[in-house]
C-alpha cells in the first residue's frame, strides 16, 4: 500500500505552511483523499506535483 502523508509531512517536504498545503489543494493543484475527516496526500501525488513545477518555482527557494 501507498504510504499517505500528513498535510503537516507535505508542508515540511515542500518547506511552506500547512496553510499553503490547503490553498494548494483547495486549487485543485494537489490531490488529496479524505479519510474521514482528515485529508492525505499520496506520496506519488506529492511527486508528481514536484515534477509539475518549473525548476526555479521550488518552494524551498532558490534551487536554480
Amino acid at each position: 500500500m501507498e504510504p499517505l502523508l500528513t498535510l503537516r509531512e507535505v508542508s515540511m517536504r515542500l518547506n511552506i505552511p500547512t496553510r499553503s498545503v490547503y490553498k494548494l489543494i483547495k486549487e485543485g493543484r494537489l490531490k488529496s483523499s479524505k479519510l474521514g475527516k482528515l485529508l492525505r496526500v499520496k506520496e506519488s501525488e506529492l511527486c508528481l506535483f514536484i515534477d509539475g513545477l518549473p525548476q526555479k518555482q521550488y518552494f524551498g527557494g532558490n534551487r536554480g
